[in-house]
């Protein structure tokens, strides 16, 4: 038998992006329809230009996020998600456990400025595999090319994301910072993948 090559997978790879809620509906809090997911927009063409395909999901424009998020992450090759404080941390924690449980291979990382404020409890939780401190878009990309390399959760993942700057993550029991990031200004980055979004769902929102 001849053996040749290592053939690469045609499959386009895919990432499941996921915007928490900002209010409980459950006490009558009201969605503000100014307010869209620009930190996964802002992360999302990093993705496109590597050829993977981006499912963005926001749970203030989708009534049933959490089924439609665990449908999503069907042949997802990462789970991304954001916070900054309040309810939608408890909201992304919850979803985070949802996937986490149907997925048990599925990478997860997690930005923003809760989980950058204080990443052990989401890497303590499991609930994610890397936090982003800092600017995302090129540690993202970075971290989209390591599974591209390195495959599902794992050693050699573990290994790849070491060597990532701008991330924290857990060893051993213990958080380790692979170092910080340099900011990049917005203009050397490229354009918000607005073209993910439906505006009228967010107009909809005070009808």
């Amino acid at each position: 038998m001849i053996s040749g090559p290592a053939v690469r997978s045609s499959r386009r790879r895919k990432v499941v992006l996921f915007l928490p809620s900002r209010v409980d509906p459950s006490i009558g809090d009201l969605p503000c329809a100014d307010l869209l997911p620009l930190e996964l927009l802002h992360i999302a063409p990093m993705a496109e230009r590597l050829g993977w395909e981006v499912v963005l999901v926001d749970a203030m424009t989708e009534p049933d996020y959490r089924e439609q998020v665990l449908a999503d992450c069907e042949g997802a090759d990462l789970f991304g998600s954001s916070c900054i404080l309040g309810f939608q941390v408890w909201d992304g924690a919850l979803v985070g456990q949802a996937v986490r449980e149907r997925f048990p291979d599925l990478p997860m990382i997690w930005g923003g400025w809760f989980p950058s404020s204080i990443p052990e409890l989401y890497l303590s939780r499991e609930i994610c595999d890397a936090v982003c401190i800092g600017q995302g878009e090129l540690v993202f990309e970075d971290v989209l090319k390591a599974i591209e390399s390195a495959g599902r959760r794992g050693p050699a993942l573990d290994k790849a994301l070491d060597g990532i700057s701008g991330l924290a993550v857990l060893r051993e029991g213990q958080v380790i910072s692979t170092g910080r990031r340099a900011t990049v200004h917005l203009n050397e980055l490229p354009e918000p993948s607005f073209h993910l979004i439906e505006l009228q769902k967010y107009y909809d929102l005070h009808r």
